[in-house]
């Protein structure tokens, strides 16, 4: 028997106690790996681990944040992770020699390579951790996320135009840019004639991602040119929609190219016989152009500035309680009431119609005086109106407003 004074014993028990709180610190970390990718394959071949697992992150990238927070701290997902493969974790801004080699754009993407280096899959965006594991498995058996998105395509959902548009993503992160382009056209195309319900994602995260896909394969770019250029043609000549209004304008901004909104309207401005609701509209989608031209007096001749502020805080009053649980978007919508209102003051102070400003100026400040003196302070200097920029730095100092 082994006799150990008081102190060894308390020493033992501290000793123990300190492993304890390391393991149990441990074990929340995830098993990512500080090493270069490849000494990370070396590592797995020479461990025998199926893979290794690449996280491309950024810092800005709230989904990246939020794979840290729950799937990386998932038990499962560290005890299956352990066992098969070597994590590592690149911030793809301060390595971008491997995320340009690996075509990584789009974040978080979660990069699948055998230890010989060969790609097995790719996992792109947030997944929670039963989805990350069943993924993940089914990239190793052989069913990769193409393969995967072709499958959702099969029988009645061959021409949804959502599963068609991801299986485009999944196209595109392989590397295969025509065909990616050729789904996401046919998304564009056709995808209302299958789904009236694509109409909001047709115009916003399909437009954007072909404007992606296009940044390194300018066929994409030249195709929504074309279709910008037709519904241009169809507008001019009377033969639109209200519709292709919308169209024609998205493909505009997604493009980075607004001002040809405004070559459009200068065109047909002076064309009473077109539909008031598709003039009216390009006037709004063309308001910025005409602002940053100093061309107030058109703005405020082809629209009432008063009524399109009342309509913008009365729309803002009838939808705002259909978001009751996101205050961040409840805010955002304020704001724009704002931001939009400042516009149209800009546009009737700089036409010298000072009694109109100031009617503007008194609804926004109604309305949310904590951001409309901002807007208007700065919608006035952009005017060159001093005077009326120092008024209203001063009433917003009495009101304590910034």
């Amino acid at each position: 028997m082994v006799r150990t004074s008081g102190v060894g014993w308390l020493g033992l028990f501290i000793a123990w106690g300190t492993s304890v709180m390391a393991t149990a610190g441990s074990a929340d970390e995830a098993p990512f790996r500080d090493l270069s990718l490849d000494r990370a394959r070396q590592t797995a071949a020479d461990a025998g681990k199926r893979f290794v697992l690449v996280d491309f992150y950024t810092v800005w990238c709230g989904p990246c944040k939020k794979l840290d927070e729950t799937t990386w701290k998932d038990q499962a997902v560290r005890d299956w992770l352990s066992k098969e493969a070597v994590c590592l974790k690149v911030d793809a801004e301060k390595d971008e020699p491997l995320a340009a080699k690996y075509r990584i754009n789009v974040y978080p993407t979660l990069l699948l390579l055998r230890p010989d280096g060969a790609e097995i899959d790719r996992l792109v965006g947030y997944r929670d951790a039963k989805t990350f594991l069943a993924d993940a498995r089914e990239a190793l058996a052989g069913n990769d996320s193409l393969s995967r998105a072709r499958k959702k395509l099969e029988g009645a959902n061959a021409n949804d135009p959502s599963l068609r548009m991801s299986y485009g993503d999944a196209l595109a992160q392989k590397g295969r840019a025509d065909e990616a382009l050729s789904e996401y056209l046919w998304c564009f195309d056709h995808g209302l004639e299958h789904g009236m319900g694509f109409a909001g994602v047709r115009l916003s995260f399909l437009l954007s991602k072909i404007v992606q896909l296009g940044r390194t394969h300018p066929a994409a770019h030249e195709e929504l040119r074309k279709r910008r250029d037709a519904a241009a043609k169809a507008i001019e000549t009377r033969k639109a929609i209200f519709g292709t209004a919308m169209e024609f304008t998205a493909l505009n901004s997604n493009l980075g190219e607004p001002e040809q909104t405004l070559v459009l309207f200068d065109r047909i401005k002076a064309d009473k016989s077109q539909p008031s609701m598709i003039r009216r509209y390009l006037l709004d989608q063309a308001l910025d152009q005409l602002l940053k031209a100093k061309r107030y007096k058109e703005a405020v001749a082809e629209s009432d500035a008063k009524a399109r502020v009342r309509e913008r805080i009365a729309r803002h009053e009838q939808t705002k309680e259909h978001f009751p649980n996101d205050a961040n978007l409840r805010t955002y919508m304020k704001r724009q009431v704002s931001v939009e209102g400042a516009k149209y003051y800009e546009a009737l102070l700089g036409s010298g119609d000072r009694t109109g400003a100031a009617d503007v100026a008194a609804m926004l400040v109604a309305f949310d005086p904590s951001d409309a003196y901002s807007q208007l302070i700065a919608a006035a200097k952009r005017t060159g109106d001093t005077r009326a920029a120092l008024a209203l730095a001063e009433e917003a100092s009495k009101t304590g407003k910034p």
